[in-house]
C-alpha cells in the first residue's frame, strides 16, 4: 500500500514544488534587474491583479457550456448574442470591482 502510495504521489510533489519554484522566480528575477523599491510595488500589484481573473474565469463557466449548445444546433446569431451578454457581464463586474 505504501509503495502504491507514493507511486501516485511522487509526480504531485514534484508539481508541487516546480509550482512553488515558478511562482517565486519572477520576484527573485525582478530583484537582480531591478530596485527593491520596484519589487516591493510588483508585490503589491500583482496579486491584485490575479483576482481580476476571477471575473474571467467565473464567465467563461457559464459562457462554454451554454455556447457549446448552442452550436451544436447551428444557432449562431444566438451564439452572438449569448457571446455579446457575457462581454458585457464581464466588463460590468471589472467595472464595479474597480
Amino acid at each position: 500500500m505504501l509503495k502504491d502510495l507514493m507511486k501516485f504521489s511522487t509526480p504531485l510533489i514534484i508539481t508541487g514544488l516546480m509550482s512553488k519554484i515558478l511562482a517565486g522566480i519572477d520576484i527573485l528575477l525582478l530583484g537582480n534587474l531591478s530596485t527593491a523599491n520596484g519589487v516591493g510595488i510588483y508585490n503589491v500589484i500583482y496579486p491584485i491583479s490575479s483576482l481580476l481573473l476571477i471575473f474571467l474565469t467565473s464567465a467563461s463557466y457559464m459562457y462554454m457550456p451554454i455556447s457549446s449548445e448552442i452550436a451544436l444546433e447551428e444557432s449562431f446569431n444566438d451564439l452572438k448574442e449569448i457571446y455579446k451578454q457575457t462581454t458585457e457581464y464581464i466588463v460590468y463586474l471589472f467595472c464595479s470591482y474597480l
